[in-house]
């Protein structure tokens, strides 16, 4: 055998194993357990040495002599503070922008823990994609899974007043350009009509909102004139005293 095992004696489990470079003969012991020899077959002696425990070291808190950026420091009149300016953390889709990776960016702001929490980031997005030109190859050769993600942020978020134009235009262009797919996929034929009823239903309700608002502007500029009318009528005619007749005559 070329292993010693080392056992301990109140649970005889194997503690550890020493692998020799020979056949093992005889093996001894210290008394103080800190030397270890074995004799081999091959005239071969081992002598191994247990290593002391090291001790911990004990680390010395910096006074603040030498280290005067402490927490509790409190900085003097006397004293010129430099303020630590902190790099800039960049969300993901702004880090796909500055690389020109628009499609990555749209993803990156489509992700749920964005596009449900802070809509306004993802219009946002959508806006900034407008005005670089970069919006229709955003949107473009996206799976069925995709173009639902974006079709249900839309319905979601294209009643808001402050959405609406730019949700409406990219509706429009999202039904442009996979008008042509109409028919090759039964779940993007269902996202694509649930997308143009959601239009026609906005749509419908900004034409209902201008007539009410048209109707409203007739009422008040009638009620206005009303108004004028009825106190240009009730101003007492100026009639000449007693004094002024008596100066005429």
């Amino acid at each position: 055998m070329k292993h010693i095992k080392i056992f301990d004696i109140s649970t005889f489990k194997v503690v550890h194993t020493l692998d020799m470079p020979g056949t093992v003969l005889s093996a001894a012991v210290s008394p103080d357990d800190d030397l270890l020899v074995v004799g081999m077959a091959e005239g071969l002696l081992s002598i191994q040495k247990r290593k002391a425990p090291r001790e911990p070291k004990i680390k010395i808190k910096p006074t603040y002599r030498y280290n005067p950026a402490g927490k509790t420091y409190h900085p003097q009149k006397s004293d010129f503070v430099v303020l630590h300016k902190r790099k800039e953390q960049l969300a993901r889709y702004d880090k796909y922008f500055k690389k020109f990776e628009f499609t990555k960016a749209l993803d990156a702001a489509m992700k749920n823990g964005v596009c449900l929490r802070s809509p306004e980031i993802t219009v946002r997005v959508l806006q900034e994609l407008m005005k670089k030109g970069a919006i229709k190859a955003a949107l473009a050769c996206r799976s069925d899974l995709s173009v639902g993600y974006i079709i249900q942020f839309i319905k979601r978020n294209i009643s808001k007043p402050s959405f609406q134009p730019i949700l409406l235009d990219v509706a429009n262009l999202l039904l442009d350009l996979y008008a042509d797919q109409v028919g090759q996929s039964p779940v993007m034929d269902c996202q694509l009509t649930e997308l143009r009823d959601t239009v026609e239903q906005e749509v419908n309700y900004m034409t209902e909102l201008s007539e009410v608002m048209g109707m409203l502007d007739t009422v008040f500029a009638a009620a206005a004139m009303k108004t004028n009318i009825t106190s240009s009528e009730s101003v007492p005619l100026i009639t000449p005293s007693a004094g002024a007749q008596a100066a005429n005559i």
